[in-house]
C-alpha cells in the first residue's frame, strides 16, 4: 500500500518531576535524529503533550523549530520542514492521540494514507500505539487511515519508572480496551505522582 503522507509524533507528556522548571527534550531529540539519518522520512514533526497546560509543548516546538532552521541554513534536508506543536487542555494521552488524528484528518486529502512514526517513552509505548491505532477508526474520515510506527525511546526519567508505574499503565491499556479508561481520574497511569 502506498504511504502519501509521514508524520514523526513526539507525545511529551511528562517531564521531569523531581524538578519542576526542567523540561525532558529525549523524545524530540530522537525524533529529529531519526529524521535526520533517514532521507525523505518525514517532513513534520508533530509535538504534543499535556505538562503545564500546552507551555512545554510550545518551548519543545521552538526548540525543533531552531534546530530545522539551522539545519536548513547549512543545507541539511533530511531533518523535518515543518514542526507543529499541539495542545489540547484534556491534558492526556489520549487527547493528545486524538488532537493528532484530527490534525491529520483535517491536513490530508480524503483517501490518504499516513505514516505516524510514534516517539514516547518505551514505558509508555503500548499504550500510546494501542490508542493511536484504535481512535484512527473512529476520527478518520472519507477513506483516510494511518499506519503507527512506535519508535520507543529509553525513559530519561529520574527517579527511574518503577514496577507500580508500569502497572498503572499496563491498567491504563487495559481499561481503554474494556472501555472503562477515564482520563484524568487521578491515576495518573504510569507517570510518577507528582508532588504538592
Amino acid at each position: 500500500m502506498e504511504i502519501h503522507h509521514s508524520a514523526a509524533v513526539a507525545l511529551c507528556g511528562p517531564h521531569r518531576y523531581d524538578d519542576r522548571d526542567s523540561l525532558q527534550f529525549h523524545r524530540v531529540d530522537e525524533a529529529i535524529r531519526s529524521m535526520y539519518w533517514t532521507p525523505h522520512w518525514s517532513d513534520v514533526l508533530i509535538i504534543c503533550g499535556d505538562a503545564r497546560r500546552g507551555k512545554d509543548v510550545y518551548r519543545l516546538g521552538e526548540y525543533a523549530s531552531r534546530i530545522v532552521h539551522e539545519s536548513n541554513q547549512i543545507g541539511e534536508a533530511t531533518t523535518p520542514k515543518r514542526v507543529v506543536p499541539l495542545y489540547d487542555s484534556g491534558a492526556s494521552t489520549l487527547s493528545d492521540v486524538r488532537l493528532v488524528l484530527r490534525w491529520v484528518n483535517a491536513t490530508t486529502e480524503p483517501g490518504s494514507r499516513t505514516r505516524l512514526r510514534l516517539f514516547t517513552d518505551d514505558w509508555h509505548m503500548p499504550r500510546a500505539s494501542a490508542m493511536c491505532e484504535r481512535e484512527a477508526a473512529m476520527i478518520l474520515t472519507h477513506d483516510r487511515s494511518v499506519i503507527v510506527t512506535p519508535h520507543p525511546v529509553e525513559s530519561a526519567h529520574a527517579p527511574p519508572v518503577t514496577d507500580e508505574q508500569l502497572r498503572r499503565e499496563r491498567k491504563g491499556l487495559d481499561d481503554y480496551y474494556s472501555g472503562l479508561y477515564v482520563p484524568n481520574t487521578g491515576l495518573g497511569w504510569g507517570k510518577p505522582p507528582v508532588d504538592s
